[in-house]
């Protein structure tokens, strides 16, 4: 009777990869002004800021990779920021406070 013992070692890791249309919204909640960074950042976009109920309330050009957005016209309360670029739509929460 043979008998054989077999042995292996088995490593496992994980790396976590960042959503490349992944949206950074900086700081949130937010009162004057937030910063909105593009994870990788390809080419032109469309910036839109709606409403809870999707009306759009402003709408720019998104260059780069990040933008600084005015908030003293916007009102108060749950906002969406929509950057639409060649590679989809991507769609982050902001709160404004006052």
């Amino acid at each position: 009777v043979w008998t054989y013992l077999l042995t292996s070692a088995v490593t496992v890791s994980a790396v976590e990869e960042k959503d490349p249309r992944q949206l950074g919204v900086r700081p949130n909640p937010a009162r004057d002004r937030v910063r909105i960074q593009r994870a990788a950042a390809q080419g032109a976009a469309t910036l839109d800021v709606l409403d809870a109920t999707g009306r759009l309330l402003r709408q720019l050009p998104f260059p780069g990779g990040a933008l600084e957005l005015e908030l003293n016209d916007l009102p108060t309360g749950m906002l969406l920021v929509a950057v639409t670029d060649a590679q989809g739509r991507s769609v982050a929460r902001l709160v404004v406070e006052r």
